[in-house]
This record gives C-alpha cells, sequence and structure tokens, in this order.
C-alpha cells in the first residue's frame, strides 16, 4: 500500500476504509490494530481520492484520479455494477445520503452530481 488519500469508518466503529495511491481500496479491522481484512480492492486506474460507506455498511462507494465512481459490495468485494461517469475531471469527494438510496460526488471539474 502506498499513500493514504481518504478514509472512512463503518458505522460499527470496527472497519475503516481507505484509499490509496496505489488504486486501491482496502478495509481494515480497526480493533485488531488495523489489520486488513482480505486483500485490496482494484478497479480504479489511478489514484483513489475518495471513499464511503453507506449507512448499512454493505456498499462502499469510491473517487478519483481517473474520473469514475465504483460502488463496492463490501462483503463479496466486488463492483456493484460498471464505474460512474459523468465527471470530467477528479472525483474528490462521495457521500451517501442517511437513507443510502444516493450518492453526491463533487469533482474538480466544478460539479456535484447527485446519483440514484
Amino acid at each position: 500500500m502506498e499513500s493514504v488519500d481518504a478514509a472512512a469508518f463503518f458505522s460499527d466503529g470496527r472497519r475503516v476504509v481507505t484509499g490509496s495511491w496505489d488504486h486501491t481500496l482496502q478495509i481494515w479491522d480497526v480493533q485488531e490494530g488495523l489489520t486488513s481484512i482480505g486483500g485490496p480492492l482494484w478497479g480504479h486506474n489511478n489514484r483513489v481520492l475518495s471513499v464511503a460507506v453507506s449507512p448499512d455498511d454493505r456498499r462502499i462507494a469510491s473517487g478519483g484520479v481517473d474520473k469514475t465512481i465504483i460502488i463496492w459490495d463490501v462483503e463479496s468485494k466486488q463492483k456493484v455494477f460498471s464505474p460512474l461517469v459523468k465527471h470530467t475531471d477528479w472525483v474528490w469527494s462521495v457521500c451517501f445520503s442517511p437513507d443510502g438510496k444516493m450518492l453526491a460526488s463533487g469533482s474538480s471539474d466544478c460539479t456535484v452530481i447527485i446519483w440514484n
């Protein structure tokens, strides 16, 4: 793992997900001294700049330098569907709505996009 650009806690407070320069996400067990849970999640083709965990802890959203957003299934560690592509520049922030049904993303392209 290289430099970490993003981190987000799960609602259980026991796990945290990170996004890094090596294009990966990693889930860590906080109570075990930041022990990796499974291997890295590969899907971005450049630095991961932002991560968010859904309120039900079942999904992770990630955005990055590759201008894409990926939604991950926590249990399977797989992409839920193809990357979301609408931004024309780096994705610096992602955030789930309180009910987990929508995602907001912010980018260097000076836009915020709301995804259903």
